[in-house]
């Protein structure tokens, strides 16, 4: 008999759910976007609303289906806050970002970055969990004061669902995990001057184990039944990777989500030898190497509203535009929100180069998606120096930028190998799931897969991205937030 779950991948800009049976079959989605205003981070209550809307949803068009349980996949990072009481803190502060910039602008210089990353594997950004606190606290004193709680996105709808304050590994492994115990590490609060965060830190379990059961408030607001199970999910990525099938050192997911993501899975517990992005615990003896660029489509978004493209065809605009740019040298540095990885520069800023009286639209279009195109391409390179093999294997990718052929196209040009596109919606929730029903690990047969291989532009493109490390090389000196000087590509031997 098939056991259904409804799984909900919480994202930066989508809350999507579904309705998946053990044999991998989806029967039913629904999504809302998230709900923004005009103020740093995001209302936390209102993205419960949202998210329960969209179980609510779900669940109503499909009332005749008996649920195995709930799992919930989401963004990573950031500060989701519980005060007195158990009352959910009226503001969340997410991975993305740029309220911790100074804090980690400050840990850099003081050599803290390098150390911490020493001892957790992950260079620590402007929107990762001690950087916010640290900024909260001094911020908003009396508030930080009443904190009974601090986790990660999916932990608060798992909250809401079950009144049970829990964790998993994935999210776990920033900022304190011990990459050689699992556990929490106090020396790595120590070192960051946050120990009042370490002890406001959730308990920490497995994806996929049994969490606690729905509520009766959760039951009125979602439609799910009283008592059906939930389960611990995972952060959103590594639920990415679990639904996409793959897991062998060398092969790569690119994500081009909100963030342009590229992750590969190793064996290695050690910290990895270049001071760069995130380490993650994905189980006993795995770990998955990510960098999560801060640019993505966010950025994307930004230059069409910038650029006036509007309507229901404004994509199709945009790309139409991106190909007939292929001429000339544009570049664009897509760092809006600053940068955390592969290099670590949050106070990089958005910047135009090379502009000429022959730059018009369609060039600049291709210079923003081309920019986030080799911030993806600079994370491969990233994660692959931290294989032993330093060999590329199956490139995967995947996200909502993926569905553009062109973006795709553009994203082979630049690495100059064939890609697999995997268009499947709903690639987290479809992770979490498997992790439930226990072959987290089992490859499954995809649907909505193509090729795509590199074309005539691929030299050009090329060109372009190394012109573009060297951009950044150039430029980094002046992302210092006290103007001084610091290179936030500094080596330890930089650091007195």
């Amino acid at each position: 008999m098939t056991r259904y779950l409804v799984a909900v991948d919480a994202g930066t800009s989508m809350i999507k759910a579904v309705l998946i049976g053990d044999d991998g079959v989806v029967y039913g989605h629904s999504d809302a976007p998230v709900v923004r205003d005009n103020q740093p981070g995001l209302d936390p209550n209102q993205f419960w609303k949202t998210t329960a809307d969209v179980i609510s949803t779900l669940v109503s068009n499909h009332a005749d289906i008996p649920l195995h349980g709930v799992v919930v996949a989401g963004q990573g990072d950031g500060l989701w806050m519980l005060g007195p009481a158990g009352r959910v803190a009226e503001r969340a502060y997410l991975w993305n970002g740029s309220e911790g910039a100074d804090v980690v602008t400050k840990w850099s210089a003081s050599g803290v970055i390098d150390d911490h990353f020493g001892l957790c594997g992950t260079v620590l950004w402007s929107g990762s969990q001690a950087a916010l606190w640290a900024w909260y606290r001094d911020a908003f004193p009396v508030e930080a004061k009443g904190v009974t709680a601090a986790f990660c996105a999916k932990d608060l709808i798992n909250y809401q669902l079950t009144g049970v304050i829990a964790t998993d590994l994935t999210d776990a492994s920033i900022p304190f995990l011990d990459l050689a115990t699992n556990t929490y590490s106090a020396q790595a609060a120590r070192l960051l001057g946050v120990e009042d965060l370490l002890a406001l830190c959730p308990p920490i379990g497995e994806s996929g184990q049994l969490l606690g059961s729905v509520t009766a408030a959760a039951s009125l607001a979602t439609g799910v039944p009283e008592g059906t199970p939930v389960f611990q999910g995972a952060i959103d990525v590594v639920a990415m990777l679990w639904g996409s099938g793959l897991g062998t050192p060398g092969d790569v997911l690119a994500v081009l989500g909100t963030t342009a993501v590229s992750m590969t899975v190793t064996s290695d517990i050690r910290p990895a030898s270049e001071l760069s992005g995130a380490t993650l615990c994905v189980g006993e003896g795995v770990r998955l190497r990510v960098m999560g660029s801060s640019s993505g489509t966010a950025t994307l978004e930004w230059y069409m509203n910038l650029a006036g493209y509007q309507g229901d065809d404004r994509y199709e605009k945009l790309w139409a535009d991106v190909r007939l740019g292929q001429e000339g040298a544009e570049l664009f540095l897509p760092y809006l929100v600053g940068e955390r990885a592969p290099i670590l520069a949050p106070h990089a800023t958005g910047t135009f180069l090379g502009l000429t009286p022959q730059t018009d639209n369609a060039r600049m279009a291709r210079a923003v998606t081309e920019g986030i195109t080799h911030a993806l391409r600079w994370g491969v390179d990233a994660v692959l120096a931290d294989d032993t093999s330093h060999s590329l294997g199956q490139v995967v990718l995947a996200g909502g930028g993926s569905k553009a052929s062109d973006w795709a196209g553009q994203v082979a040009n630049c690495l100059g190998v064939p890609i697999t596109v995997d268009g499947r919606a709903d690639l987290g929730a479809r992770g979490v799931a498997r992790a439930v029903f226990g072959h987290v690990h089992a490859t499954q047969s995809r649907d909505d897969v193509v090729t795509v291989s590199p074309d005539y532009n691929h030299t050009a493109v090329s060109h372009r991205y190394q012109a573009f490390r060297d951009a950044v090389t150039t430029l980094s000196p002046l992302w210092s937030g006290d103007h001084t000087g610091l290179d936030p590509m500094r080596k330890d031997s930089d650091v007195d």
